[in-house]
């Protein structure tokens, strides 16, 4: 069996964030980390790193603008969030992807 470069790159997951009180709808790319993604990451500082990774790995959020549109998720955007939000983004993808197949997240 063989697996075509362009699904392996398709594939999504939303998870739920928690922040701050609120809860957001997260959408990201499952495979986005790559050799070279990771090339890219490496020497920046922690706050750079943190908008870079939203970036590279969000496909979208419910971050919404004043009118109620959302915004998308690009680094240039993710630069001018607080910090804390972008960890617990960034903290929820990984929890997500390091739990077993089938297994919610306990908040």
């Amino acid at each position: 069996m063989a697996i075509r470069y362009k699904d392996l790159n398709a594939k999504t997951r939303t998870i739920t964030v928690y922040y701050d009180g609120e809860s957001l709808d997260v959408t990201y790319r499952l495979n986005a980390i790559t050799p070279a993604a990771l090339r890219e990451l490496r020497g920046l500082e922690s706050a750079e790193s943190l908008a870079a990774q939203v970036g590279m790995v969000v496909e979208s959020w419910d971050v919404l603008d004043d009118k109620g549109q959302r915004i998308k998720p690009t680094r240039e955007f993710a630069e001018k969030l607080p910090v804390d939000f972008l960890a617990a983004v960034i903290t929820g993808i990984v929890d997500d992807v390091r739990a077993p197949d089938g297994e919610e997240k306990k908040d």
